[in-house]
């Protein structure tokens, strides 16, 4: 056997074995303890902890940057945001009450647009202009800045949310902390401080003797074990908690409501949720302490990655990255951003939020069940990537099937000559 399909083979075994347990740096198993999941019960509103809010909506979407590829969920990052932000605001409101009723006495997520009747700032259908607004500020697809980048690059989302908690008159009460290639221990810590945390995800592919990274995703931190060894993630596509192996949680217990493909507005409410269990190990022959999450990927499943190719560049790691190339995947904790109540979250900030805003029409009530109807996408910014301008296709429909992603699929369009 020739060396490099040996190192493959290798590497695929390490995947698998991963799969089931994990492993510490001194090779041996270890017992991962159970998970302390980011405190629930806010009842303004985020009654399973911090949500997790689905990216899978055909305008956050756009078409595959290959031919014949299949269409990307690119808004990741703004969707693992506004977990991170919906479940800080519910911690810090004064006055807590549930929608319908109206409360927004806490300045990180006001209700859009700024007139008409008032709603609630947690309410449903306040989600999707907070995650466009969002998407402009840390330049998603570039929405806020021209340029080229499918998703979000990191550095334009640490920009992104220093600037939104400035504009929000909230610096006072928050902090803004980012490190690379975080360890267990430093989520933990971060989970124990009330901060809300976003992940980046590096995909990465074996090359021969190493890795190399082909693309990112964005993921909420919901919970970790006491030893750093085990986190769980609100992850904006995968919905993984499902799954009989997982072991993380689901609510509601109706599998089908954890679908992205089939049930892509059921997670609109902050009381529906996935929060995935992953064991952390590090990888073998990737420098750096890294440390990857066991079962992201599977065998079956690394056929995947188209989901994620080319997506969510980060600049310091830029000589590392790499075009796909369909083989043996891993999913590697690449940076982390933690916005950090002030007083190591003991005490709720109390800094002077922004006017509170209210749609054209008022909401009646609030409802567990997803609605059918679109929301508009937003208006193409300016100097954006010339793909913005193509009509973003709606994935197409199919029977539901929890070990796999379902990428979003293009329908044949012919060509005009």
């Amino acid at each position: 056997m020739s060396r490099q399909p040996r190192n493959a083979l290798v590497a695929m075994t390490a995947v698998v074995l991963a799969t089931t347990q994990i492993v510490t740096s001194a090779g041996t198993a270890a017992s991962p303890g159970p998970i302390d999941y980011i405190p629930a019960d806010l009842t303004d509103y985020a009654p399973v902890g911090v949500p997790d809010f689905s990216a899978c909506r055909p305008e956050w979407s756009r078409p595959a940057a290959e031919a014949n590829g299949p269409g990307q969920w690119t808004f990741s990052a703004p969707v693992a945001l506004a977990d991170a932000l919906w479940w800080l605001d519910s911690r810090a409101e004064p006055q807590p009450a549930a929608p319908p009723f109206v409360r927004d006495g806490h300045g990180l997520v006001t209700a859009y647009p700024a007139f008409g009747p008032p709603r609630d700032d947690h309410d449903t259908a306040n989600l999707g202009p907070l995650i466009d607004d969002l998407a402009g500020r840390v330049n998603t697809d570039n929405r806020g800045a021209p340029g080229n980048v499918r998703g979000t690059r990191w550095e334009d989302f640490v920009d992104g949310v220093e600037s939104y908690v400035a504009t929000r008159r909230l610096k006072p009460g928050y902090a803004v902390a980012t490190t690379l290639r975080p360890t267990g221990l430093w989520l933990r810590a971060q989970a124990d401080r009330s901060a809300g945390v976003v992940v980046l995800i590096g995909v990465w592919e074996q090359a021969g003797e190493g890795w190399r990274r082909i693309g990112g995703h964005y993921a909420a931190l919901a919970g970790t074990d006491a030893a750093g060894e085990v986190v769980a993630l609100a992850d904006p596509v995968y919905d993984q908690a499902v799954r009989p192996d997982n072991g993380g949680r689901f609510v509601p217990t109706d599998g089908a409501a954890h679908s992205c493909r089939n049930a892509p507005r059921a997670h609109d409410d902050a009381g529906a949720v996935s929060h995935d269990r992953y064991d952390l190990f590090p990888p073998s022959g990737m420098p750096d302490a890294a440390w990857a999450l066991a079962g992201y990927f599977r065998p079956e499943t690394f056929g995947e990655g188209a989901a994620f190719a080319g997506q969510n560049p980060a600049d310091h790691l830029a000589d590392a990255s790499g075009t796909w190339q369909r083989g043996t995947l891993i999913a590697v904790l690449d940076a982390a951003l933690a916005l950090q109540p002030r007083g190591g979250g003991s005490s709720v900030p109390t800094a002077t939020p922004p006017a509170a805003t209210a749609p054209p029409t008022p909401t009646t009530a609030q409802s567990a069940e997803p609605t059918d109807a679109p929301t508009a996408p937003p208006t193409p910014t300016t100097g954006a990537s010339p793909t913005r301008a193509r009509p973003t296709p709606a994935p197409i429909g199919g029977r539901i099937q929890f070990d796999r992603l379902w990428l979003p699929a293009l329908r044949n369009q012919s060509r005009r000559r």
